[in-house]
């Protein structure tokens, strides 16, 4: 048997590579997912949506920016697992545990949003991923 070259090893490796981990993207059933999230009839200028599964742990966070969002489940994949997500959406204008402009610590944070939106128990927000259904509108108000 003759040594392979690093051509013919190079194809080796990655037709081992794609037979393990598959190829084409979303063979492991992410779906993408977008939106967008107003306040009060405009674009939400920041912040980021979470979509947390049944036990209150996140399965996609998306930062917001000028109102737009698009889910992700780590830091190098995007899109989210089919399912009904309960949602919260975070817009600080100090984060909790940040100072303000005296240095002060601030324990709760300073928020853009009403704090029910923070909380996917309290902020009556959901979202069903589906292979049809992959775009989410979120309209928050202050009342």
């Amino acid at each position: 048997m003759c040594p392979l070259n690093l051509l013919q090893q190079t194809s080796v490796l990655m037709i081992l590579a794609c037979a393990t981990l598959g190829c084409g993207g979303g063979s492991d059933g992410r779906l993408p997912a977008t939106g967008n999230v107003t306040f009060d009839g405009s674009p939400l200028t920041e912040g980021t949506v979470v979509f947390a599964d049944e036990n209150g742990g996140s399965a996609g966070v998306g930062i917001i920016k000028d109102g737009k969002f698009t889910l992700s489940e780590t830091g190098n994949s995007t899109g989210i697992q089919p399912g009904t997500y309960k949602v919260s959406v975070n817009s600080w204008i100090v984060e909790p545990g940040g100072v303000d402009e005296n240095d002060e610590i601030i324990d709760k944070g300073e928020s853009r949003i009403p704090a029910k939106y923070n909380d996917p128990k309290t902020s009556g927000l959901t979202a069903t991923v589906t292979a049809d259904t992959q775009e989410f509108n979120f309209e928050l108000t202050s009342k």
